[in-house]
């Protein structure tokens, strides 16, 4: 898996936030917030609650993501 830096403060405060106040409501292991273009799916933001799936700033193939 390719990792890059994440690029705007703001979108990396945002997605934190979101996954804060949506794993209040939902209880599952991972929720992830992703940029996907044409080929590949970016993970902005992640949160694992107990097992690590995802990781923030992994690119995967986005056939992989489905």
């Amino acid at each position: 898996m390719e990792t890059i830096s994440f690029g705007s403060k703001d979108l990396k405060i945002a997605g934190s936030n979101i996954l804060r106040l949506i794993s209040k409501a939902i209880n599952v292991n991972t929720f992830c917030i992703t940029s996907i273009n044409d080929s590949r799916s970016y993970f902005m933001n992640v949160l694992n609650r107990h097992t690590e799936l995802a990781k923030e700033g992994t690119i995967i193939s986005v056939y992989d993501a489905y």
